[in-house]
């Protein structure tokens, strides 16, 4: 999924780093019919995912939703040039 690439990392700062776990953008003890919703699942490096981990804890509505465009944006430009940064 995502050609093994961190999704946040790449849209954030450009950089390619090797995912290695799968995160899901609304928990599944929020919505366990979303746990296998390709749009619900966003590949990460496990660093990324701790670090969101941390940020879901001061603001998870809004970063359930930066999540989910852009996750939206990365996979529309997949395999096309430049990307737009967030």
């Amino acid at each position: 999924m995502d050609d093994d690439t961190d999704v946040y990392l790449f849209m954030t700062k450009g950089e390619i780093l090797a995912a290695d776990t799968v995160h899901h953008i609304i928990p599944l003890k929020d919505d366990w019919g979303k746990r296998f919703a390709e749009e619900n699942l966003m590949s990460l490096n496990h660093d990324t995912h701790s670090m969101i981990e941390q940020k879901y804890k001061t603001n998870k509505p809004e970063m359930e939703q930066i999540l989910m465009k852009m996750l939206q944006e990365y996979r529309r430009q997949q395999g096309q040039g430049e990307s737009e940064m967030f």
